[in-house]
């Protein structure tokens, strides 16, 4: 319950704006103002609030009334708004054991009910249900309403969270705060005499910390990561994290004036409070506390939350509540005729006399010292002003100018009878000399300083440099933000004048945030928006702190100092940041922990969600039990079209009449002669990218690929999947898993094209199937091969038709055993073109998909699938191994990944070689075509030995291949491997002689472009 009025009113600063800002709020009657504003001045979270904290409290509120019996909230129901009784009693009832209400209190006037709203990180849920049992007269106010900014967060949960605290506990942490220096002092606490400027680092172990005197400014995390915490002042403590959760304070301590710490270890602590009766049923509460998930200590400040700093010009004070800024600036300085000086600081006097301004910060620019006059008028102006509370300095050259105006600050607070530091500076660091002396100016200032603000319109001006661009706006941003994280202050950046190009604006919105600005300065009210959603974490970062928070909840963060033996040493095993593990690929560390803690802590809005409902993923995932045989389900069927061969033809180059020409396909049976023919490795593809294996952590490659029947635009096709086989590797952590991989018509259930995909898994219960087959590289057909008979046969008619045609039926290169060729056919697969293949053809691990994701610049980091892959490497020899009227693709590994944007090559080798048994026109050659990345071989290895281990028929792995290069010197190909594919080819056969001789070469094969 709250106190009486008449003994907390002096505790107030005068109320006369909250009465104004109240009068123009027409929800609330006449009558009930007096009683509204005595019970809001009289409630207990609010005493020694400031003008401002209850004007916001004021201007959000709206009147409720409830006749008797009427229902205020529901238990169970999402607590979003939160109330205050003005007149009138409540019943409070929760639903018995049999179903029916029981009443649990009645709740009077004068106090603040549904406080859960605004406390809990998540939706709260109401506790009871609550109706009037007497005509009933409330003060409502929204969650996200009263804590939208920063300010009002600050000032106004630190007091709730005490109310949430003591409930939970039945007041046991308040008692314990008030006796924990007497506690701690006969624990044998140390105590810590600090000067200004004098730094406590966090606590190694889980201690408790009590301010006797001074002032501390607390900061975490290091570099980039660090950021403000909050101010503390004798009385406040630091730890109950530590006393509660067993974990160590991580905040460093700065001291702003000389102070006294005490400090003791959790332990100690704990041993003499349980001394005490009370104080160890104290204790015991707040361990239930711990267990419950509630926060054992005062939110802090947390991390500086401007992210949108708005110039107000003086015309749109009116309107100014109603715009979502964080902080307003009222500029003295620049945008003011000196004329108009006077009449500027008498409206802003005016303005927050009426409340014009709601309940936001308000920084006001002052004029620098070359206008030595007019920033004294400003200073008479704004200090001791309820509701400013930061300065801007302008013009700033060097650290000693901040300190002269500390002093006047000082002097002028001590008349006023103010605190010293009570007003806060923002300079603005936007001159060469300010920049290059940024570090010395954010030391200055007695501890006045909460941040610093980039100006780019002077600093460019004095320069001749031109603003917006990389070169220009790197080194100060960096000096900046550098100066400020090693001060624990905020970064704010320039702002982005061109109000008219929100695409120039998001750029620079995010740049800030790339370099790790706090907030960022707006010059027109329609930038907000923009600037506030570029700012905060992105829902990608959020979800990676989560999972890394996540990870050191749970344990999964294994630590060093939990595997020593050395007792002295197993305390400090529990320090909230120890530890590492890997998390989505990443090697987590302490850093990687502090820095998640700190984007979540920068996600707090302090607000609730709206109502709502949670959504779900839909998992796209086959989950059948792998075992021999067992058949995976594949939604999949559609219809090849012109427009998929197309897309094909414009990726994948091909120098074959059989895939290139209508009219000779038809004649060797690739197709019916009126509808183009699927090229082989398009057809490889269809049998292998439309299916839901996605549990695949990698794609390894392909085994015994055969085309049965011809296959032609027009087709409807879909995918049959069996599994074949699967072994677990030798250490235990992954199988891989082999499936049979059938391309059927549709109807006819003709199998048209198979392969065997090997993938690899995590690790599974049991091996299973039959090993498979080594393919021997000898140019040996298979038998019965119907396609490959039907185009033998075909040929010599098709040829007979073209004969007149110099160089198409015969080719002019004669290949034998042994043969090396270095191909000049090198080409990338586009972002554009990964898509749209990927799209067309069913692909739908985000992997190959989503740039938002996986993209680290210019394509990096998004895969191009494994069939794709071979494809590209196939294509870079078809010029060179033309006239191809048969293949069966023997084995393919995808050794490396490649990217969209990577060009792609290869290396081919004749492994064997014959004239065709029963067609003097053709031969059978085995071909190994090695794949590189990012290579032109015909440029690049001219003079390069191959080793023979290179062009063995099957090398593996990249570790294999890139070992074989550095051991042989071959360094153009170390880490450029991308696949290795061996293919057994039916071609045109060239007429002409060899007309080169062997080489003498160590290599003893001949390498030739």
């Amino acid at each position: 319950m709250a106190q009486d009025p008449a003994s907390t009113e002096s505790k107030f600063l005068p109320l006369d704006p909250v009465r104004r800002a109240m009068t123009k709020n027409a929800q609330i009657a006449d009558a009930a103002k007096a009683s509204l504003l005595k019970h809001l001045a009289a409630a207990p979270y609010l005493l020694a609030a400031t003008d401002p904290l209850v004007l916001a409290i004021a201007a959000h509120a709206s009147l409720r009334e409830l006749s008797p019996g009427e229902q205020l909230c529901a238990e169970g129901e999402l607590a979003d708004s939160l109330w205050w009784t003005v007149a009138g009693e409540l019943a409070a009832t929760v639903a018995g054991d049999d179903g029916g209400p029981v009443e649990v209190a009645r709740i009077g006037t004068a106090t603040l009910i549904g406080e859960a709203a605004l406390l809990w990180g998540q939706a709260a849920c109401r506790t009871a249900t609550l109706a009037a049992a007497e005509a009933v007269t409330l003060l409502e106010v929204r969650a996200d309403a009263a804590l939208h900014h920063a300010f009002v967060r600050s000032e106004f949960r630190e007091r709730l969270a005490s109310v949430k605290i003591e409930r939970a506990a039945g007041r046991s942490l308040a008692l314990l705060r008030k006796e924990g220096p007497s506690i701690a002092r006969s624990a044998g606490a140390v105590v810590h005499h600090m000067e200004r400027g004098d730094v406590l680092p966090p606590a190694e172990s889980p201690e408790i910390r009590f301010l006797l005197r001074g002032a501390l400014l607390g900061s975490r995390g290091q570099g980039d990561g660090r950021a403000a915490t909050a101010t503390f002042r004798p009385g406040d403590d630091l730890g109950w994290q530590a006393a509660v959760r067993g974990i160590a304070c991580d905040e460093s301590l700065h001291a702003i004036e000389p102070s006294e710490m005490l400090c003791v270890g959790v332990a100690e602590y704990r041993r003499a409070a349980e001394v005490d009766g009370e104080a160890s049923r104290l204790l015991a509460a707040l361990d239930q506390l711990a267990a419950q998930g509630v926060p054992a200590e005062l939110p802090t400040a947390g991390a500086f939350g401007w992210r949108t700093m708005l110039f107000l010009p003086q015309f749109a004070f009116e309107k100014a509540w109603q715009l979502q800024a964080d902080a307003f600036i009222v500029d003295f300085q620049d945008a003011i005729p000196l004329a108009a000086k006077a009449s500027v600081r008498a409206g802003l006097h005016r303005a927050l006399e009426v409340g014009e301004l709601g309940d936001r910060p308000i920084v006001v620019r002052i004029n620098e010292d070359a206008v030595a006059d007019e920033q004294i008028l400003d200073l008479d102006t704004v200090v001791g002003l309820p509701g400013i509370t930061t300065l801007m300095p302008t013009m700033i050259e060097r650290p000693e100018e901040i300190d002269v105006l500390h002093c006047e600050l000082s002097r002028r607070e001590c008349a006023l009878g103010l605190d010293e530091g009570t007003t806060k500076l923002l300079p603005l660091i936007e001159t060469p000399g300010a920049i290059l002396r940024v570090d010395a100016i954010c030391q200055a200032g007695g501890g006045r300083l909460i941040g610093i603000i980039l100006g780019h319109g002077d600093l460019f001006r004095l320069t001749g440099a031109r603003p917006h661009g990389p070169s220009t706006m790197d080194y100060p941003r960096n000096a900046v933000v550098l100066a400020a994280r090693a001060a624990g202050i905020a970064a704010i950046d320039t702002p982005y004048t061109k109000v008219a190009d929100f695409i120039g604006l998001e750029r620079e919105a995010r740049e800030a945030k790339r370099h790790g600005f706090d907030g960022k300065i707006c010059v027109h009210r329609d930038q907000l928006a923009t600037v506030a959603r570029c700012l905060r974490p992105a829902p990608d970062e959020v979800a990676w702190a989560q999972r890394v928070e996540k990870a050191r909840r749970d344990g999964l963060l294994s630590t060093l100092i939990s595997k020593l033996d050395d007792p002295e040493t197993a305390h400090r095993a529990n320090r909230q940041t120890d530890g590492m593990a890997l998390v989505d690929g990443q090697l987590v560390g302490p850093p990687h922990i502090k820095s998640s803690q700190r984007i979540l802590d920068l996600t707090q809005s302090g607000t609730l969600p709206a109502l709502g409902r949670r959504g779900r993923v839909v998992v796209h995932r086959s989950d059948v039990t792998m075992a021999p045989d067992s058949e995976l389900g594949n939604p999949y069927e559609f219809t090849i079209t012109d427009g998929m061969r197309d897309l094909w033809s414009q990726c994948f180059y091909s120098h074959d009449a059989a895939v290139t020409s209508r009219g000779f396909a038809g004649a060797i049976g690739r197709c019916d002669g009126h509808a183009m023919p699927v090229p082989y490795l398009m057809a490889l593809y269809l049998c292998v990218s439309m299916s839901d294996t996605h549990g695949a952590i990698y794609h390894l490659g392909f085994r015994n690929t055969r085309q049965y029947a011809p296959i032609q635009v027009g087709d409807s096709v879909r995918q049959r999947i069996r599994m074949l086989r699967l072994r677990n590797t030798t250490d235990g952590k992954r199988a891989v898993v082999t499936t049979l991989r059938e391309l059927v018509r549709v109807g006819s259930d003709e199998v048209l094209f198979s392969t065997e995909k090997l993938e690899l898994y995590p690790a599974q219960p049991t091996n299973f199937g039959q090993p498979g087959s080594v393919p021997e590289p000898v140019a040996a057909l298979p038998q019965g091969d119907a396609l490959l008979a039907t185009a033998v046969q075909g040929l010599e008619a098709a040829l007979v038709v073209r004969a007149s045609v110099l160089g198409f039926s015969q080719p002019a290169e004669h290949f034998e055993r042994g043969d090396v060729l270095l191909h000049s056919f090198a080409r990338p697969l586009g972002v554009s073109a990964n898509l749209a293949l990927s799209t067309q053809f069913l692909v739908t691990h985000p992997i190959h998909l989503d740039h938002h994701q996986y993209d680290q610049g210019e394509g990096m980091g998004v895969v191009v699938s494994g069939g794709l892959v071979i494809a590209l490497v196939c294509s870079a020899a078809a010029r060179d191994i033309s006239h191809v009227i048969w293949e069966e693709l023997l084995l393919a590994n995808n050794v490396r990944t490649v990217s969209p944007g990577e060009s792609v090559s290869g290396i081919s080798v004749i492994l064997d070689r014959v004239d065709h048994p029963k067609q003097p026109d053709l031969e059978v050659l085995v071909v190994k075509t090695i794949g590189v990345k990012n290579v032109t071989p015909s440029v690049e290895l001219t003079e390069v030995i191959l080793p023979e281990a290179l062009l063995m028929p099957e090398v593996g792995g990249g570790s294999r291949y890139d070992e074989i290069c550095r051991a042989h010197g071959v360094v153009a190909l170390e880490g450029q491997v991308t696949a290795e594919v061996l293919r057994r080819v039916v071609r045109v056969k060239s007429r002409r002689g060899r007309s080169e001789s062997r080489s003498d070469r160590p290599c003893h094969r001949k390498q030739r472009v």
